[in-house]
């Protein structure tokens, strides 16, 4: 999606059209993330009454091969009485398909909402390199404090310092935290108090670090065999979220984007 600039090359060397383009394609990245996501929510819920039917069918056999198949005397002191012990065949079955179809759903959450994150996640840090490159100026106070070798100093002009120096602190932050960058935009850009681009929705740095370690969990596994709430909620959050940082960068550099790209190019 971003080309990467190995040394933030000058402006006058990257067009203002391959920003635009990389500006319109963080839009399409996202909408289309959270179209996907929303499809294969709906597909594996209309597909669910099947899935549980087949799932039945597959329990229903092995609950009648625990009953009948001598074989299980290996892995039970008393097949006939473990059956009986989750409340007869039937109990069973049911059982072991109600956890095959809560693994399924939750599956499904832990997906969107990771994908959801990671395209948030993406969007932040290219909207960071497009914010440095339309103006490498205004990164200059988080680049103050860092040391400059004196024999670059008498050999290279201030910009290419800037730019050597503004790459590698860009690099650095594409690996911190998420909260970090947006904080790092709010920085950049200095919206005006109450800034709400979006219709119905707000700016919440807490829900946004909630979710934060709410991604994190799930990845870790820290949340397995739990339930997940507001799904729907989340995700739409997350995805708002990013269009809230690209509005953003919108209100403050006045970068447009062609509307027939998407037609253009939008596909490749």
């Amino acid at each position: 999606m971003w080309r990467r600039y190995s040394a933030f090359d000058d402006l006058a060397s990257s067009t203002m059209s391959e920003t635009e383009t990389a500006y319109m394609r963080i839009f399409m990245t996202l909408t289309r993330r959270h179209s996907d996501t929303q499809t294969f929510r709906r597909l594996v819920s209309a597909g669910e009454p099947l899935a549980s039917a087949r799932a039945s069918a597959e329990d229903a056999r092995l609950v009648t091969a625990i009953l009948a198949d001598p074989d299980f005397d290996k892995y039970f002191l008393g097949r006939h009485k473990a059956v009986e012990f989750f409340g007869g065949p039937e109990a069973l079955r049911a059982s072991l398909t109600q956890d095959k179809v809560s693994t399924l759903r939750r599956i499904v959450d832990t997906a969107s909402i990771v994908l959801m994150h990671s395209a948030l996640d993406a969007a932040l840090t290219d909207l960071c390199r497009i914010a440095a490159l339309l103006r490498p100026s205004d990164w200059e106070p988080f680049l103050e404090r860092q040391q400059v070798p004196l024999a670059s100093v008498k050999s290279e002009p201030y910009s290419a310092l800037l730019n050597a120096k503004l790459n590698a602190h860009l690099d650095a932050l594409e690996r911190d935290s998420l909260l970090k960058r947006s904080d790092v935009l709010f920085a950049i850009c200095h919206p005006p108090a109450g800034y709400t681009p979006l219709n119905g929705y707000a700016w919440d740095r807490a829900e946004l670090e909630r979710l934060d370690g709410l991604r994190h969990d799930l990845v870790h596994g820290r949340l397995d065999g739990q339930a997940l709430t507001d799904v729907e909620k989340n995700i739409e959050f997350l995805v708002k979220t990013g269009l809230f940082f690209w509005s953003m960068l919108h209100d403050t550099y006045g970068v447009k984007v062609d509307p027939l790209w998407m037609l253009r190019d939008g596909t490749k």
